[in-house]
């Protein structure tokens, strides 16, 4: 079995996932994601996606941050004009590992579910990459995640990998606004909506 480099770049897509025979809507465009990680490190980073509009709830930038050797994470999303700055301990998944197997880009993944609260995850990892990690905030199982389906309405999905032999350096970024945790910025949300 290959073992990959422990530095690599990737590109990620998400998509929405349509119900069959339904028209997408014109405005809709997928978000386009890089990826980089190296020794413990993680970035994640929203390169394009929809155009914002009324009737769009969509972010205009996305920065996820990890650092496995300390176990958290540093979220920095814009949403409309309000910025929010997050950093909390690494979600657990509570991963199991299945049988079932897919190829993605060439590489055989295992399949795997959690959930992310009350939402349903199913991954799809490669154990070829020594990196306990994937886009956004899926992390934790024993390979690079390539794919990973939310719910049943979204998909992100690797569309490119490049191990690397040489070191990145990844910097946490800063923050634009006053730090919370995550439970803190949904309460914030809520509290907005109200």
């Amino acid at each position: 079995m290959p073992a990959f480099p422990q530095s690599l770049k990737a590109t990620y897509t998400a998509n929405s996932i349509f119900v069959p025979n339904v028209e997408v809507p014109g405005w809709y465009a997928p978000r386009v994601y890089s990826y980089t990680y190296c020794n413990g490190k993680s970035v994640t980073t929203m390169i394009s996606g929809p155009v914002p509009g009324p009737n769009i709830q969509s972010p205009t930038e996305d920065i996820y941050y990890k650092d496995f050797i300390a176990g958290t994470y540093h979220w920095e999303i814009t949403m409309e004009s309000d910025n929010y700055s997050v950093k909390d301990r690494l979600h657990n998944f509570e991963w199991k590992i299945l049988p079932e197997t897919e190829v993605l880009n060439g590489y055989k993944c295992n399949k795997a579910t959690g959930m992310s609260g009350t939402i349903p995850i199913t991954a799809w990892f490669c154990s070829d990459f020594n990196v306990h990690d994937g886009p956004n905030k899926y992390c934790g199982l024993p390979g690079l995640i390539l794919k990973v389906n939310i719910n049943d309405n979204t998909e992100i999905i690797a569309t490119g990998i490049e191990p690397l032999n040489e070191g990145i350096i990844i910097n946490e970024p800063a923050a634009k606004s006053a730090v919370l945790t995550f439970k803190g910025m949904v309460q914030l949300i809520n509290e907005g909506v109200k």
